[in-house]
């Protein structure tokens, strides 16, 4: 075999060896981007995301809300377990708005969220309008977030199956119940809702009949 047909089997293995390996990496790389685009951003807890805002100009600057088919009204029944006191069920809430918030305590999003929450609940000071953040944390684990927190919010754990029309894909998740216990607005993912747009919103529903 000449020196020139050495050379060039040479070259040709190196290039195969190349090939192969700049194969072997992308193969890699492709997988490692289908396993993350496989995950929305909502459902990976330590993944931080950005806070949408509002425009402050009108309420129709809310994401457009979700209205049921028919009048979606929430089991009445369903029992909610505050942090200190005697669970609850929705019905005590009837004939005032109820703003529903489900979060959790290793959600970045949800905690990112929350001071927009604690400062709307504050600026409404309305008794016609009330909150309450609901986790399906367990409780030991909720009482030492709420130790290391100021969240200045009715925090409750679901204590019990989550109604289906309350049940959603991701958190944080908020439902908007009229006073008859009505499902009128749904958003999945974090906000910005100390605005004014959600201030004349929430205050519309409140006074309603």
């Amino acid at each position: 075999m000449t020196q020139g047909w050495k050379c060039f089997l040479m070259g040709l293995g190196a290039g195969i060896a190349a090939a192969l390996v700049g194969m072997q990496v992308w193969s890699v790389a492709l997988s490692a981007t289908i396993a993350a685009n496989s995950q929305p951003t909502l459902l990976r807890p330590l993944t931080s995301a950005r806070t949408w805002e509002l425009r402050e100009d009108s309420p129709d600057s809310l994401p457009k809300p979700w209205f049921p088919e028919i009048e979606s009204h929430v089991d009445s029944n369903w029992r909610i377990e505050p942090m200190k006191g005697k669970p609850l069920t929705l019905d005590e809430f009837k004939g005032k708005v109820l703003f529903l918030n489900f979060w959790s305590t290793s959600c970045m999003p949800c905690i990112e969220e929350m001071p927009g929450l604690i400062r709307l609940k504050a600026s409404l000071g309305d008794p016609q309008i009330v909150f309450a953040a609901i986790t399906a944390d367990e409780r030991p684990q909720v009482e030492d977030f709420l130790k290391k927190n100021k969240v200045d919010l009715p925090v409750y754990l679901s204590g019990s199956a989550v109604p289906h029309n309350l049940s959603a894909t991701g958190i944080p998740t908020t439902y908007v119940l009229n006073k008859g216990g009505a499902v009128v607005f749904r958003n999945v993912g974090p906000l910005n809702w100390n605005v004014e747009s959600a201030r004349i919103y929430l205050r519309n529903l409140a006074a309603q009949k």
